[in-house]
């Protein structure tokens, strides 16, 4: 049994990350999927539509033979907005979930809460979720889009490399903390991410070290299944190259595009969701070291 609500360092993030995973991964994912699974089939539906027509394009460049008009078509740009609001819900699906059930597992171990409930729970914050994000956009977003720039001048002189490898998992964990805290403790923006920045400074290492591991777990765990399903792809367009023309696009290659579409799909939120399951522990930690809640607990405990 893992508690959330105890103060950890480096290697405790990572291995109960794993051990919870390893306990609850089964019910998590069946919960995940069955909130997000109908949603996650219509937009590959879509995306379907999106590769058919540019690979029916990369076969018109092919021949020589293209009109704008057979691309830009009502119901392509059509699918492009419903994958976009589709992606965008998907996205909100995907971050208040693994919000929502450690903090139900940091009530109480048995995970009591069903599909249905987290649904409810997701409708009732999905507004609030937007905002953050849509502030984070306007706000932080080009703090770093700043910050990346000027370390990447400063790479010149060699000062800059280390920062900009450190940019992203620092800001990415900042966002993380800042939208648990946000999430789960009704505070106001501007509120949280100065709980975030008192969390990232009081343990600074540990938890921009474990973001950096899983951040490179997740990315080598990702792209194994994508780079064999491309690496298909790609062979089977280059098996019938000659030396004056690219063929068209096979039916096979379009079932290897189609597939390396589901795969990439599904493995990134499926990564998105781990990731979050895993700054949540960080975040939960955090909180009980800066509100020191295990002492308080034992010092109760020991008066009954």
């Amino acid at each position: 049994m893992i508690n959330l609500n105890q103060k950890k360092d480096f290697s405790s993030f990572i291995q109960d990350t794993i051990d919870l995973f390893k306990d609850k991964g089964k019910t998590f994912f069946i919960n995940y999927f069955k909130i997000s699974g109908i949603l996650l089939v219509v937009l590959l539906g879509f995306n379907q539509i999106i590769s058919t027509s540019t690979l029916e394009y990369m076969n018109q460049l092919n021949s020589g033979y293209f009109q704008e008009n057979d691309i830009f078509t009502p119901v392509n740009i059509l699918s492009i907005l419903v994958v976009m609001v589709l992606s965008i819900i998907l996205t909100i699906i995907t971050f208040l979930y693994p919000v929502y059930f450690l903090d139900s597992y940091a009530k109480n171990h048995t995970l009591v809460d069903t599909a249905q409930d987290y649904k409810k729970i997701i409708r009732k914050n999905a507004s609030r979720t937007f905002v953050f994000f849509l502030l984070t956009s306007v706000v932080f977003f080009p703090l770093v889009c700043i910050l990346a720039f000027l370390f990447g001048l400063l790479s010149i002189i060699l000062i800059g490399i280390p920062l900009l490898i450190l940019l992203f998992p620092v800001a990415t964990t900042f966002i993380f903390l800042a939208f648990y805290d946000y999430t789960l403790t009704k505070n106001n923006y501007f509120s949280s991410w100065s709980v975030a920045f008192k969390m990232l400074k009081n343990n600074f290492i540990a938890i921009v070290g474990n973001a950096c591991v899983i951040m490179l777990l997740l990315s080598i765990a990702a792209s194994i299944p994508m780079l064999l399903v491309q690496g298909f792809t790609f062979s089977s367009i280059l098996q019938g190259l000659d030396n004056t023309e690219i063929p068209p696009m096979s039916t096979t290659t379009q079932i290897w595009f189609f597939l390396s579409v589901v795969v990439s799909t599904f493995v990134s939120y499926c990564c998105y969701c781990i990731f979050l399951i895993n700054q949540g522990i960080v975040f939960f930690s955090e909180q009980e070291r800066r509100d020191n809640n295990e002492i308080s607990e034992l010092i109760n405990s020991i008066g009954k």
